[in-house]
């Protein structure tokens, strides 16, 4: 079907019986064709060229290589001894956010957008602390001669989940904060 036999049909669907085609105060006129270009018809070939030519194969690629790590923060892994996430109360975490959002509301006369954006981000930073010592926790409660051998796992499942180089940083804190509080 060519696009001039598609848009009659359509058309010819639009108009009902309480409606004319054409008003009287109305003229029908065409759009004005401002700065158009040809199109070139989309083939296989076509396709492909473009494709080189914007470099969506490297896209592609890099794509594949990111997905799985992204997918994996995701989904938690099975074999994985330590939340990186810890479970929520939706009702409570809610309710801390709009509270955290009036607050910046008027302590800072903010607009509800601002203030919205900087309270999840406020509430995220507190998920992470509390996954971060519940971690920590879970360290200093097994016997001194275990913590090494779990810290060496919390920096796998860490890189594992973000990257080696952010998995490494996060090994570093908790490991600071084990032999600081390990020691007493």
């Amino acid at each position: 079907m060519s696009l001039d036999a598609l848009l009659v049909r359509l058309e010819g669907r639009a108009v009902t019986p309480a409606t004319e085609d054409v008003t009287p105060d109305v003229t029908p006129r065409t759009a004005p064709m401002l700065a158009c270009t040809r199109v070139t018809s989309v083939t296989a070939e076509n396709d492909d060229k473009a494709a080189k030519a914007i470099g969506e194969t490297l896209f592609n690629r890099a794509m594949e290589i990111r997905r799985p790590r992204e997918l994996s923060i995701l989904v938690p892994n099975v074999d994985e001894v330590f939340s990186f996430s810890p479970p929520g109360d939706p009702v409570n975490d809610d309710e801390a956010l709009q509270e955290r959002m009036a607050i910046m509301v008027e302590a800072n006369g903010w607009d509800h957008a601002r203030a919205l954006q900087e309270a999840r981000r406020e509430a995220d930073r507190e998920r992470c602390w509390r996954a971060f010592l519940r971690n920590a926790a879970r360290i200093l409660a097994a016997p001194a001669q275990e913590r090494e051998g779990m810290l060496g796992r919390y920096q796998a499942e860490a890189a594992r989940r973000y990257g080696e180089r952010t998995g490494t940083d996060m090994a570093k804190s908790l490991e600071s904060w084990v032999r600081a509080r390990g020691v007493h």
